[in-house]
């Protein structure tokens, strides 16, 4: 791989239909039962529109997915899956039933707006520099990172693939209290790239964790994400969310992995990640 050339902010068709098919193959139901929230505008307006349509979860792609959800299964393959060139005749045939060109096309202006509140948010945090440190052992970024707005679903999870030299990042906008619709992205900036670094940090460390818990590899990722904050929003934000991601996550032992993530970055080379997050 060569050293990352740009972070964008687009709207990938593919990642869209992927959205689309996760809202017949059930996964809304899925996301509710497990954490209830409010829903996007967008959510409400696709799911309507796809309940008009019949034979839609009869389509290949369609029970593929739900195939790869079943038993609580997570949502990256499922992406990784809609990404495929192997995938692009069975998406474009969904696409195609489910009108989705034309149901864009109505939306247009919500879609532009978080792309346009993304960018910004995007040109104003230093993913690439901070991501470089994250990498030990000469590993480099991959040449692309490819961040795509989700105002349909998923709502809860940020979810990141990898499309031949490009991570693409899925990234829903920030969930608020209760029933109430997700916050648009320009509202909580810091929640915002807290949910793509631990994104990118999985991914990265991904190598270093490999024999790591669960555990460990869920607090090196939130330690990762807390410490890019600092960076990005100062020294009072990162706090912020380690007391924060502490209590609502029950993560004890999280002030202790944002130490061992920050010996990490400062010497790598020292002792292993997941040694220091025994």
């Amino acid at each position: 791989m060569t050293i990352v050339s740009n972070v964008v902010v687009v709207l990938d068709e593919r990642v869209r239909t992927w959205t689309a098919v996760l809202a017949v193959a059930g996964w809304p139901e899925l996301e509710m039962t497990r954490t209830p929230h409010g829903l996007h505008l967008q959510s409400k307006a696709l799911s309507h529109h796809l309940r008009e349509l019949d034979g839609l979860d009869t389509l290949p792609i369609v029970q593929g997915t739900k195939e790869m959800l079943a038993n609580e299964g997570p949502l990256a393959p499922t992406l990784t899956a809609a990404l495929a060139a192997d995938q692009a005749d069975a998406a474009k045939a969904f696409a195609d039933a489910a009108g989705l060109a034309e149901f864009w096309a109505a939306h247009t202006d919500v879609w532009a707006e978080a792309v346009a509140h993304l960018t910004e948010i995007v040109n104003n945090a230093p993913i690439v520099d901070f991501c470089t440190k994250l990498l030990a052992n000469g590993r480099v970024l991959p040449a692309k990172i490819t961040i795509c707005p989700t105002l349909t679903y998923p709502l809860l999870s940020t979810v990141l693939s990898t499309d031949v030299d490009n991570f693409i990042i899925a990234v829903p906008p920030p969930k608020a209290w209760g029933a109430s619709s997700p916050w648009p992205y320009a509202e909580w900036a810091d929640e915002v790239m807290f949910r793509v670094m631990r994104a990118l940090a999985g991914q990265l460390f991904a190598t270093d964790l490999a024999d790591a818990s669960d555990e460990q590899k869920r607090l090196a990722t939130y330690a990762a994400a807390i410490l890019f904050l600092e960076t990005a929003f100062g020294e009072a934000t990162g706090m912020a969310f380690l007391v924060q991601k502490k209590r609502e996550d029950s993560l004890p032992r999280l002030p202790l992995a944002v130490e061992a993530v920050r010996d990490h970055i400062a010497d790598p080379n020292q002792a292993s990640l997941a040694s220091r997050l025994d």
